[in-house]
């Protein structure tokens, strides 16, 4: 076995390795507060740092590439939407989708964002008029054409930039098309170690 060594760290070595992992605003304070525990455990009487910053996602510096990433059977459906708006497939891009979908909940056909957009061929599914489409294809036409019709550009430079999970749930677009609040919910779930289940595309 090889021999083992203590290393003595100051509470700033703390502090720095900690902040290396945790940005954001207020977050050299509740690092400070964080690391003061760790060396005073029985001293600190403040609120648990862990818990603010579990409790606030932004802070989590590169906290999106940690989500549990799936595969699922609808896979291409969503790959094809991204690439329809110009960003590409990656992790957060594909969590965003998930998210999106698993919000929006509906069993519309071929319509997993319940787009209104006129089609040839297209029923109501609701009194809304979300519609049925006929095929997957007109489903990611439709999709992509809403999105495109100037209402939802903020999405669409998200997605494009790759900015995250967390600012794409909270993108003002989405309170647009009607999915915002309880789409950030299910992000904020996503971004806590809940498991991605949007539901099968009809």
């Amino acid at each position: 076995m090889g021999k083992k060594y203590k290393v003595r760290l100051t509470e700033q070595d703390l502090i720095d390795l900690i902040s290396k992992q945790v940005t954001g605003k207020g977050a050299t304070d509740i690092i400070k507060d964080y690391v003061g525990k760790i060396l005073n455990p029985k001293s600190s009487t403040s609120t648990d740092s862990t818990d603010k910053i579990k409790d606030n996602p932004s802070m989590l510096g590169d906290k999106e590439s940690d989500i549990k990433s799936i595969t699922t059977t609808d896979d291409d459906f969503y790959k094809e939407v991204l690439s329809c708006v110009g960003a590409k497939p990656t992790k957060d891009n594909m969590s965003f989708m998930y998210a999106w979908r698993q919000a929006e909940g509906g069993k519309a056909t071929n319509n997993p964002f319940n787009t209104t957009q006129k089609m040839a061929g297209a029923t109501n599914y609701n009194s809304v008029g979300v519609k049925n489409y006929q095929t997957q294809e007109d489903g990611i036409e439709s999709t992509c054409k809403t999105l495109k019709n100037g209402r939802y550009n903020d999405i669409i430079d998200g997605l494009k930039n790759d900015v995250g999970l967390f600012e794409l749930s909270r993108m003002k677009g989405l309170k647009t098309w009607g999915t915002g609040a309880l789409l950030a919910k299910v992000a904020d779930g996503y971004l806590k170690g809940s498991s991605p289940k949007p539901p099968y595309i009809a």
